[in-house]
């Protein structure tokens, strides 16, 4: 994708930037966020359409987890579910590490304005996607970039991440009674 290669090309020097995603947010959800540039910065990154650079992921892989950053990062009440689902061993996914690794060394990934993927992996087939809940699906927009430049993380765009990954109360509280409680006992048995 040209987009991605001029991006990778533009930020390899920047140290706070370790992503590049494909995806975005609906259009409602980023207008209520007041972004004006073309791309913005999160610390959560997103595996859907994502590129980087061989050195800045060989330095994410060396990186200690500290599991604490959980429950002290506000990007979505979803990370506690899958700590829950990786301590339990049910956790298929690479991403989680990488996204708490992220979000604990406060590097970014950069996200455009409108998003430039469609993740159709919301089928019977997905793996991490348990109530095949189908909020993520977005239409690609034909966008042209005229500089590249990007919006910084404020609390809007944190905002945006909260309520973009943030699970219903009631299905986190059933996800979190089901992962916690229940599947250990099926484990057991």
């Amino acid at each position: 994708m040209r987009i991605t290669n001029t991006l990778l090309n533009k930020y390899e020097g920047e140290k706070s930037i370790s992503t590049i995603t494909g995806f975005s947010f609906s259009k409602e959800k980023i207008n209520k966020s007041n972004i004006d540039k073309d791309f913005f910065l999160l610390k959560r990154p997103c595996s859907w359409g994502w590129s980087t650079w061989r050195t800045k992921w060989l330095s994410l892989k060396k990186i200690k987890i500290n599991k604490k950053i959980i429950s002290e990062e506000v990007y979505g009440n979803d990370l506690k579910i899958m700590k829950i689902k990786q301590q339990k061993g049910i956790l298929d996914s690479w991403a989680f590490n990488w996204t708490i690794k992220h979000i604990q060394s406060k590097i970014f990934c950069l996200y455009p304005k409108f998003s430039m993927i469609k993740n159709n992996g919301f089928d019977n087939h997905a793996t991490n996607n348990f109530f095949k809940i189908k909020k993520n699906f977005s239409k690609i927009k034909k966008a042209s970039f005229k500089n590249y430049t990007y919006q910084q993380e404020n609390a809007e765009i944190k905002n945006l991440s909260k309520s973009n990954y943030d699970i219903n109360l009631i299905i986190f509280l059933i996800k979190f009674i089901y992962f916690n409680l229940f599947y250990a006992k099926s484990k057991k048995t």
